[in-house]
C-alpha cells in the first residue's frame, strides 16, 4: 500500500469518530447551499473533507464554511432576554 492510500486511511478514520451532530446541525444549510441536490451536497461533503485532509485539521468545520457558533461555545453564549 502507497504512502498517499496509508495517509487517506487514516484521515478517513478520523472523520468516522467525528460526532454526527457536527453535520445534522447543519443540514438546513447544506440544504440552502446545495439545493437540495444530492450530488451536489456529495461534492461540497467530498471538497470539504479534501481540504480537512491537506490542512490537517482532519474534520469538517462546517461552523468556519457557514459561519456560525460551534456547538460547545453554543452552550456557552448568554441567552438574550
Amino acid at each position: 500500500m502507497g504512502r498517499s492510500a496509508r495517509r487517506g486511511e487514516e484521515s478517513l478514520s478520523t472523520f468516522i469518530d467525528q460526532h454526527p451532530e457536527a453535520i445534522l446541525r447543519h443540514a438546513s444549510h447544506l440544504h440552502a447551499t446545495t439545493g437540495g441536490v444530492i450530488g451536489d451536497l456529495t461534492g461540497m461533503v467530498h471538497m470539504l473533507a479534501m481540504e480537512a485532509i491537506d490542512n490537517g485539521t482532519e474534520r469538517l468545520d462546517l461552523d468556519t464554511v457557514f459561519g456560525t457558533v460551534p456547538a460547545a461555545a453554543a452552550d456557552k453564549v448568554p441567552v438574550s432576554t
